[in-house]
Protein backbone atom coordinates (compact mmCIF):
# COMPACT_ATOMS: atom_id res chain seq x y z
CA UNK A 1 0.00 0.00 0.00
CA UNK A 2 2.84 2.48 0.64
CA UNK A 3 3.91 2.59 -2.53
CA UNK A 4 0.93 3.81 -4.43
CA UNK A 5 0.14 6.55 -1.87
CA UNK A 6 3.30 7.69 -2.84
CA UNK A 7 2.80 7.18 -6.43
CA UNK A 8 -0.65 8.93 -6.21
CA UNK A 9 0.42 12.40 -4.26
CA UNK A 10 3.47 12.37 -7.26
CA UNK A 11 1.64 11.69 -10.13
CA UNK A 12 -1.97 13.58 -9.78
CA UNK A 13 -2.32 16.47 -12.94
CA UNK A 14 -3.28 19.77 -11.20
CA UNK A 15 -6.54 19.44 -13.04
CA UNK A 16 -7.88 17.25 -10.29
CA UNK A 17 -8.44 19.66 -8.63
CA UNK A 18 -11.50 21.48 -10.40
CA UNK A 19 -13.35 17.98 -9.39
CA UNK A 20 -15.73 17.42 -6.05
CA UNK A 21 -15.24 13.88 -3.86
CA UNK A 22 -17.51 13.96 -1.13
CA UNK A 23 -15.80 11.10 0.32
CA UNK A 24 -12.49 12.97 1.40
CA UNK A 25 -13.23 15.68 3.58
CA UNK A 26 -10.87 17.21 5.99
CA UNK A 27 -13.23 18.54 8.94
CA UNK A 28 -11.30 21.03 11.33
CA UNK A 29 -12.94 24.29 12.93
CA UNK A 30 -11.30 27.35 12.35
CA UNK A 31 -9.65 26.45 9.43
CA UNK A 32 -11.62 28.56 7.06
CA UNK A 33 -10.86 31.65 9.63
CA UNK A 34 -6.90 30.49 9.15
CA UNK A 35 -7.58 30.60 5.44
CA UNK A 36 -9.73 33.56 5.03
CA UNK A 37 -7.61 36.12 6.79
CA UNK A 38 -4.06 34.86 5.18
CA UNK A 39 -5.73 35.20 1.98
CA UNK A 40 -7.11 38.71 2.36
CA UNK A 41 -3.18 39.87 3.92
CA UNK A 42 -1.88 39.13 0.60
CA UNK A 43 -5.01 40.04 -2.28
CA UNK A 44 -6.39 42.92 -0.34
CA UNK A 45 -3.21 44.27 1.72
CA UNK A 46 -0.65 43.92 -0.79
CA UNK A 47 1.10 41.89 1.68
CA UNK A 48 3.55 38.87 1.56
CA UNK A 49 4.51 36.29 3.80
CA UNK A 50 8.48 36.63 4.64
CA UNK A 51 10.75 33.89 2.70
CA UNK A 52 12.20 31.88 3.63
CA UNK A 53 9.77 31.05 6.24
CA UNK A 54 10.60 28.99 9.78
CA UNK A 55 9.54 26.53 10.01
CA UNK A 56 9.32 25.38 6.52
CA UNK A 57 7.35 22.91 5.23
CA UNK A 58 9.50 20.48 5.55
CA UNK A 59 10.19 20.84 9.45
CA UNK A 60 6.59 21.45 9.77
CA UNK A 61 6.14 18.02 8.40
CA UNK A 62 8.86 16.24 10.02
CA UNK A 63 8.03 17.85 13.34
CA UNK A 64 4.46 16.39 12.72
CA UNK A 65 5.75 12.99 11.98
CA UNK A 66 7.93 13.20 16.11
CA UNK A 67 4.87 14.46 17.14
CA UNK A 68 2.53 11.58 16.20
CA UNK A 69 4.95 8.96 17.25
CA UNK A 70 5.60 10.45 20.80
CA UNK A 71 2.19 9.99 21.47
CA UNK A 72 0.06 8.11 18.09
CA UNK A 73 -4.04 9.06 18.31
CA UNK A 74 -5.88 6.05 18.62
CA UNK A 75 -7.00 5.76 15.32
CA UNK A 76 -4.16 6.66 13.21
CA UNK A 77 -3.48 2.52 11.73
CA UNK A 78 -0.01 1.55 11.86
CA UNK A 79 2.02 5.12 12.14
CA UNK A 80 5.63 3.72 11.68
CA UNK A 81 4.82 2.30 8.74
CA UNK A 82 1.89 4.60 6.84
CA UNK A 83 3.48 8.15 8.09
CA UNK A 84 6.33 8.13 6.71
CA UNK A 85 5.05 7.59 2.89
CA UNK A 86 2.29 10.46 3.13
CA UNK A 87 4.43 12.80 5.00
CA UNK A 88 6.70 12.31 1.76
CA UNK A 89 3.76 12.03 -0.48
CA UNK A 90 2.94 15.87 0.92
CA UNK A 91 6.24 17.14 0.39
CA UNK A 92 6.45 16.01 -3.29
CA UNK A 93 3.09 17.01 -4.39
CA UNK A 94 3.81 20.81 -2.31
CA UNK A 95 6.74 21.79 -4.19
CA UNK A 96 4.93 20.22 -7.53
CA UNK A 97 1.63 21.78 -6.98
CA UNK A 98 2.87 25.45 -5.31
CA UNK A 99 4.02 27.46 -8.64
CA UNK A 100 0.94 26.11 -10.35
CA UNK A 101 -2.09 26.02 -8.13
CA UNK A 102 -1.27 27.40 -4.68
CA UNK A 103 0.31 30.83 -5.58
CA UNK A 104 -2.01 34.45 -5.63
CA UNK A 105 -0.92 36.07 -8.77
CA UNK A 106 0.28 38.58 -6.37
CA UNK A 107 3.01 36.51 -5.17
CA UNK A 108 4.23 35.51 -8.87
CA UNK A 109 6.81 37.98 -8.77
CA UNK A 110 8.21 36.95 -4.91
CA UNK A 111 7.87 32.83 -6.17
CA UNK A 112 9.91 34.23 -9.54
CA UNK A 113 12.59 35.52 -7.43
CA UNK A 114 13.00 33.03 -5.09
CA UNK A 115 13.35 30.41 -7.80
CA UNK A 116 16.05 32.44 -9.39
CA UNK A 117 17.58 32.41 -5.83
CA UNK A 118 17.47 29.09 -4.62
CA UNK A 119 17.21 27.11 -7.73
CA UNK A 120 17.67 28.70 -11.40
CA UNK A 121 20.05 31.50 -10.57
CA UNK A 122 23.86 32.42 -11.83
CA UNK A 123 24.98 31.42 -7.92
CA UNK A 124 23.02 28.52 -7.45
CA UNK A 125 25.47 25.41 -7.48
CA UNK A 126 24.43 22.55 -9.07
CA UNK A 127 23.50 20.12 -6.93
CA UNK A 128 22.50 22.77 -3.89
CA UNK A 129 19.18 23.74 -5.22
CA UNK A 130 16.58 23.78 -2.41
CA UNK A 131 13.31 22.79 -3.16
CA UNK A 132 9.99 25.18 -2.30
CA UNK A 133 9.14 22.73 0.78
CA UNK A 134 12.36 24.03 2.13
CA UNK A 135 11.56 27.54 1.31
CA UNK A 136 7.83 27.96 2.05
CA UNK A 137 5.54 27.41 5.69
CA UNK A 138 2.54 26.59 6.96
CA UNK A 139 0.28 29.29 5.08
CA UNK A 140 1.15 27.58 1.54
CA UNK A 141 0.72 24.39 3.16
CA UNK A 142 -2.35 25.45 5.00
CA UNK A 143 -3.06 25.84 1.41
CA UNK A 144 -2.57 22.72 -0.20
CA UNK A 145 -4.34 21.14 2.76
CA UNK A 146 -7.91 22.39 2.00
CA UNK A 147 -7.83 21.42 -1.65
CA UNK A 148 -6.69 17.86 -1.21
CA UNK A 149 -10.56 16.89 -1.03
CA UNK A 150 -10.72 17.85 -4.67
CA UNK A 151 -7.14 16.78 -5.52
CA UNK A 152 -8.57 13.48 -4.42
CA UNK A 153 -11.13 13.51 -7.00
CA UNK A 154 -10.87 11.05 -9.78
CA UNK A 155 -7.97 9.50 -8.32
CA UNK A 156 -7.61 5.17 -8.48
CA UNK A 157 -7.11 5.20 -4.82
CA UNK A 158 -8.69 2.21 -3.08
CA UNK A 159 -11.23 3.36 -0.17
CA UNK A 160 -8.52 1.74 2.50
CA UNK A 161 -6.27 4.46 1.01
CA UNK A 162 -8.53 7.76 0.93
CA UNK A 163 -9.31 6.44 4.74
CA UNK A 164 -6.12 6.20 5.50
CA UNK A 165 -4.87 9.85 3.80
CA UNK A 166 -7.80 11.43 5.71
CA UNK A 167 -7.01 10.36 8.63
CA UNK A 168 -3.88 11.31 8.74
CA UNK A 169 -4.15 14.97 6.85
CA UNK A 170 -7.16 15.92 9.48
CA UNK A 171 -4.37 15.00 12.18
CA UNK A 172 -2.08 17.21 10.47
CA UNK A 173 -4.50 20.22 10.13
CA UNK A 174 -5.20 19.83 14.06
CA UNK A 175 -1.20 20.13 14.79
CA UNK A 176 -1.10 22.87 12.79
CA UNK A 177 -4.07 24.58 14.53
CA UNK A 178 -2.52 23.73 18.12
CA UNK A 179 0.71 25.08 16.51
CA UNK A 180 -0.53 27.83 15.09
CA UNK A 181 0.89 30.82 16.79
CA UNK A 182 4.34 29.16 16.53
CA UNK A 183 4.58 27.99 12.60
CA UNK A 184 1.92 31.19 11.00
CA UNK A 185 3.65 34.39 10.54
CA UNK A 186 1.98 37.31 12.50
CA UNK A 187 2.41 39.93 10.31
CA UNK A 188 2.59 39.79 6.41
CA UNK A 189 5.00 42.03 5.57
CA UNK A 190 3.92 45.44 3.04
CA UNK A 191 5.13 45.29 -0.57
CA UNK A 192 7.06 47.94 -1.86
CA UNK A 193 5.20 49.75 -4.93
CA UNK A 194 7.91 48.79 -6.93
CA UNK A 195 6.49 45.16 -6.12
CA UNK A 196 2.75 46.26 -6.60
CA UNK A 197 3.13 47.47 -9.94
CA UNK A 198 5.45 44.56 -11.33
CA UNK A 199 2.39 42.39 -9.86
CA UNK A 200 -0.20 43.95 -11.66
CA UNK A 201 1.81 44.64 -15.11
Amino acid sequence: MEQPLLTYFIEQPAALLHKHIPEFRVRVVNVTDLVVLRAHAVTKNNQLVTLPRSPTVVEILQQFQAYVFASPAPHLRDPKTVLPTIISGLQVYFDRALGSILLYRFERPQYAEIRKRYVTGPTVRIGHEREMSAVYGAEHLLRMIVNLPQMVAGSTMDPESVSLVRDYVTELMNYMLKERNRIFQAEYDSASLQYQSISRS
